[in-house]
């Protein structure tokens, strides 16, 4: 009947197939079967597993769990322990706030005064601008005046004049002239005018003249005060720019100079330790180069004395020659070695030759004084004088 009813192939399963049944009840079995295939089931899973069944007449009842009562306690203490933790960082950083304020407060306090000198200083310092605002450099608006001005067979210009505004600052300057057409005012009136100068004029009206310049013109050029501040604080500026550079270079030369001192010094001769110079020998000089020196020298001083004294000078070599001839007659080997005036050097040298052998020089006694000696030297002391 099923497998009319679902149209679909139909298997009977016995379940006393499944299970061992001695031959006793198989040979007793029903003729339907099917209908103890439930019964069957559970008796197979109550013998093979009797944990898996479902004890309807005795339930057993869920185990209960007992929480601790600590946990408890430890979740509602995580929150309050947050909220402590973070009321102590907000208290320690509003204390630092409030340190660091009474330390503004007390650098504040301490600088009022400075505040309060500073503050009557920019006043006396503005008070000063404003009357400086005033002092209009003319000869800058003059020059300015000549480059910006159109050709002079276009306008010519016949008078200006210049105010200055001591209360407000700035000035004004006019400007009275003629051109040849009144395209050349606007020209003019273009070329004047910038940021800091603003040009009015009153038109142009001809005139009766039989030249080219027909046309008069009269321009008022005002000069706002706030230029007149910036070219003044510029210059200051350029000023001390200037200062400042010239003591570096200052002390740039002065150290040029000390570095040029110490290698003089390092190339100055050798002296000894009481500050008299070293011998012929120790300070490597010989005594013809000293000889020559004070030969130049004396040279030197003779030749100016000027061409004035030469008179004086041939009196002074008549009487060298006289005491000469004297001392001649004196001397006893009627001959005496004379040195050269001009060159300064004694016949008696003590220095060796250039080859580097050793020559015995013959030498001659010294003269004795005379008395025409003295009246050389009072003469020489006269022209000298």
């Amino acid at each position: 009947m099923l497998a009319e009813a679902t149209e679909s192939k139909v298997e009977v399963l016995d379940p006393f197939s499944l299970v061992d049944v001695d031959r006793n009840t198989k040979a007793n079995m029903p003729d339907h079967v099917g209908r103890l295939a439930p019964l069957v089931g559970l008796l197979v899973a109550d013998e093979t597993g009797p944990d898996r069944l479902l004890d309807f007449l005795n339930p057993r009842k869920r185990v209960e769990v007992v929480e601790s009562p600590y946990r408890k306690y430890l979740i509602a203490a995580v929150p309050v322990a947050v909220a402590a933790l973070a009321a102590f960082f907000i208290y320690r950083q509003l204390g630092a706030l409030d340190v660091q304020i009474e330390a503004l407060k007390v650098a504040n306090n301490g600088k009022q005064e400075d505040v309060k000198a500073a503050d009557v200083s920019i006043a006396r310092t503005e008070m000063v601008d404003k009357y400086l605002d005033g002092d209009v450099n003319w000869l800058n608006e003059i020059r300015r005046l000549a480059a910006k001005v159109p050709e002079s067979d276009k306008l010519i210009v016949r008078s200006v004049s210049a105010v200055s505004d001591p209360r407000s600052g700035g000035g004004t300057m006019t400007v009275v002239g003629a051109v040849t057409k009144p395209a050349v005012i606007e020209e003019f009136e273009a070329a004047m005018r910038d940021d800091f100068r603003t040009v009015q004029g009153d038109g142009a009206s001809e005139l009766r003249t039989s030249d080219q310049y027909r046309w008069s013109f009269t321009e008022t050029i005002k000069i706002d005060p706030v230029h007149i501040r910036n070219q003044r604080y510029i210059g200051i500026r350029e000023v001390i720019e200037g200062v400042d550079r010239d003591a570096k270079q200052v002390d740039a030369e002065q150290v040029d100079a000390e570095e040029g001192d110490d290698e003089r010094s390092t190339d100055a001769p050798a002296t000894s330790s009481e500050g008299e110079p070293l011998s012929d020998s120790e300070g490597g000089t010989s005594p013809k180069d000293d000889l020559a020196a004070e030969g130049e020298k004396s040279t030197g001083a003779d030749s100016g004395n000027g061409a004035g004294e030469e008179d004086s000078a041939q009196v002074t070599e008549e009487v060298a020659q006289e005491s000469d001839k004297d001392s001649g007659e004196d001397s006893p080997d009627g001959a005496a070695p004379q040195t050269d005036p001009n060159s300064g050097k004694s016949d008696a040298d003590d220095s060796p030759t250039e080859g580097g052998s050793e020559t015995k020089i013959e030498t001659s006694r010294e003269r004795e004084p005379a008395a025409d000696d003295e009246v050389v030297a009072e003469i020489q002391t006269e022209v000298k004088s």
